[in-house]
């Protein structure tokens, strides 16, 4: 039997999202430093049902704002999600908006972070589902944007760090038509 001082804890990942910035009828969610799965995985269902149900702290949520502007890394499937939940808030009559690290910013993570965003797909998914985006300048970012972000001069943290391209799509009742609209952008990639 192990002493009871070597009994492994769980210890809950820290918050990586922080909301003290909401006023009125707005969630503004900030996230300072990384984005990581665990971190996620802990905290992300009170904010996914508040953006769901459209309401927090017993107060109706017209906008909501998610601030990248000073994130150092965020993990894909975070990223996912929290596209797809605002997706869902923008379709259910809010208005999202998310900032992004300018493209001068002096962090080198920072940029590292847009550069990605730009390259696998999450930042034309955003525009693509009614998602305003914008740099910490307040500058609207738009897709003929997504080039200049994907070209940012910065290495990515390892040499062949692509995944499959994010891609949101709107499920009709009839499944057909989505298979369909995938096929057709579908190019396995030694064509």
């Amino acid at each position: 039997m192990a002493p009871a001082n070597l009994t492994p804890q769980f210890v809950k990942p820290e918050n990586p999202f922080d909301t003290e910035g909401s006023f009125g009828s707005e969630l503004r969610i900030r996230i300072i430093g990384p984005l990581r799965d665990a971190g996620w995985a802990a905290h992300f269902g009170t904010l996914q049902t508040a953006l769901m149900a459209r309401r927090s702290s017993a107060r109706a949520i017209d906008r909501a704002t998610l601030d990248f502007s000073r994130c150092t890394w965020a993990d894909p499937l975070p990223l996912l999600t929290l596209t797809m939940a605002l997706a869902e808030f923008v379709q259910n009559g809010g208005i999202a908006e998310v900032v992004l690290p300018g493209s001068d910013a002096p962090d080198l993570k920072a940029r590292r972070l847009l550069r990605f965003l730009a390259l696998e797909g999450f930042a034309d998914q955003m525009l693509n589902v009614g998602i305003c985006l914008r740099n910490a300048q307040a500058n609207i970012i738009t897709s003929q944007h997504i080039p200049e972000l994907s070209d940012i001069d910065v290495p990515l943290r390892y040499a062949d760090s692509h995944c499959i391209s994010a891609w949101i799509l709107k499920m009709p009742e009839d499944i057909t038509e989505a298979l369909d609209q995938i096929e057709g952008n579908y190019s396995p990639p030694c064509e």
